[in-house]
């Protein structure tokens, strides 16, 4: 599987564990609950494949900047947070069951 293939059923593994459409992470959007799912989805991407901050914001129609401070509010809020935690640890593991 190719880091962009694994790229792409991150974003999709994720957006179903936070019940958001596919197609919301990939728009303008910056709803609260959307904004965090695209947030994980970055952060997700950045720790599980070798893309770098402007292929990942390419491929989620951010700039790299945008994929940077997800990655850092993601890293931020994880040990505040067990249910951001826990949501992340799902898409994870079925990040695995896919593999």
């Amino acid at each position: 599987m190719t880091d962009v293939s694994r790229a792409r059923l991150i974003v999709a593994l994720t957006a179903h564990t936070y019940g958001v459409p596919l197609q919301a992470l990939y728009a303008r959007g910056r709803r609260q609950p959307v904004a965090l799912a695209r947030q994980t989805a970055c952060w997700l991407i950045r720790r599980h494949t070798a893309l770098s901050y402007p292929a990942i914001g390419r491929l989620l129609g951010r700039d790299h900047s945008t994929v940077l401070h997800a990655v850092t509010v993601i890293d931020t809020l994880m040990p505040l947070r067990p249910e951001l935690a826990g949501r992340v640890g799902t898409v994870i593991d079925r990040l695995r069951e896919a593999a």
